[in-house]
């Protein structure tokens, strides 16, 4: 599929590397699309599971190793460094703090969630330079999956659809909802991109904005309300992008103003928009001491354990919560790693902020999607996240950035 990307983005990648990279990438986000096969019919669910996270991360190291073969791996900056001694620290704190009242089954399957799952998705996306050059001028790696989960839980929680609510089937299903609601958002960072972007007739006009249609139906029968918080402003992003050109914004204006006709009664009768417009009144409920609020109590829990031993940090779940977490990323940093952990995490995204600068000042236009990527990994930190989520795609990919710039601006 021909994209305005492939105009100006030339990259010399061997077709072997190709093909490894479109396995290991379309298996990092169509994950959710197996979990929700598998938990439909009753499916080894941790075996398919557990082999697609090792299965992608044996190929990101295959591929990292590769890149550093061919001598195309840009020199480690101190972002990068940084992410190296987090990802130690956090491993001696897991295994050190791990609470003693769980069975060793549990502290391995925590391991695994944390060192395995999420590592993969990170470590997929640290690459060399060619394959850099490769990876963010295709969208459709992050497209074909996303596209393919959000169609498969509709379908697998299509009961959902008729009340627009995924609690009233949850008992039917057993489902955990967290299976749902992050493939929806990959997949609203991409597809508005293929509707302005794409040479593809095709994408442009059918599989473009059916994608953002399915991804609003994902959303509003998947009972989250921090979702919110990534499609808006994506979708105002790309509103604004959209001004480039007359016929790019009376495209926008035409295929947004239809999306809110056929889209509304869907999101006044949703759950998720419920509980998205009950954050608007947050003052009044955090002074009436409201429980519904939910995460600010685990919030101010979390900062309270961060105050208890600020410097080293040491906890790995909220002590009232169980296995439970505050669910804000920056909080979980401070009372699991402490200010050392903190400091380590400001230049991991220091790192990732100059990649994202530099892509937009040397390519632009594959700016607009990986930056809208980072916004979906940014919003899994800031309203779901534990100390884990640092390790993401978004941050993988803008760390290889940045190598890259730093590599740039010594020749």
């Amino acid at each position: 599929m021909k994209n305005l990307l492939d105009d100006h983005i030339q990259y010399r990648l061997p077709k072997y590397e190709i093909i490894l990279v479109w396995i290991g990438v379309f298996l990092n986000f169509f994950f959710y699309g197996m979990l929700n096969i598998s938990y439909y019919f009753a499916l080894p669910n941790s075996m398919i599971s557990g082999g697609l996270r090792l299965t992608v991360l044996g190929i990101g190291l295959l591929l990292i190793l590769i890149d550093i073969l061919r001598r195309d791996m840009p020199p480690i900056t101190i972002s990068i460094f940084a992410l190296f001694i987090f990802a130690v620290y956090y491993l001696i704190v897991f295994w050190m703090c791990f609470p003693n009242q769980y069975e060793f089954q549990i502290k391995i399957k925590m391991f695994y969630d944390i060192f395995i799952a999420n590592m993969s998705t990170l470590v997929i996306f640290i690459c060399g330079r060619e394959r850099f050059k490769y990876i963010i001028s295709k969208p459709m790696l992050l497209f074909l999956p996303a596209f393919l989960d959000v169609l498969i839980i509709l379908l697998v929680h299509r009961n959902a659809l008729a009340t627009m609510s995924f609690q009233s089937t949850y008992i039917e299903t057993g489902i955990a909802r967290t299976s749902i609601k992050y493939p929806m958002q990959y997949l609203i960072a991409v597809a508005p991109f293929l509707m302005f972007f794409s040479k593809n007739l095709i994408f442009k006009f059918i599989l473009g904005p059916l994608g953002c249609f399915l991804a609003l139906l994902n959303l509003f029968m998947g009972d989250s309300r921090s979702t919110f918080f990534a499609f808006i402003p994506i979708l105002i992003f790309y509103a604004i992008v959209s001004l480039r050109s007359p016929f790019s914004f009376s495209y926008a204006a035409t295929t947004y103003g239809l999306s809110t006709v056929l889209i509304a009664p869907y999101l006044a009768m949703s759950t998720a928009w419920t509980r998205f417009i009950n954050i608007l009144d947050y003052k009044e409920r955090i002074n009436e001491g409201s429980v519904d609020f939910g995460r600010y109590d685990l919030w101010i829990e979390g900062l309270e354990q961060f105050h208890q031993s600020p410097i080293f940090g040491g906890e790995l779940f909220l002590k009232s919560y169980g296995l439970g977490y505050c669910h804000f990323t920056p909080i979980a940093i401070l009372y699991s790693m402490g200010i050392i952990g903190g400091t380590l995490a400001v230049a991991i995204f220091a790192g990732a902020i100059r990649g994202l600068a530099y892509i937009f000042r040397k390519y632009k236009y594959p700016a607009y999607w990986i930056l809208c990527l980072l916004i979906a990994d940014l919003t899994f930190m800031f309203f779901d996240g534990n100390t884990k989520d640092v390790f993401c795609s978004a941050i993988g990919l803008l760390l290889s950035a940045n190598a890259i710039r730093a590599q740039e601006s010594r020749i």
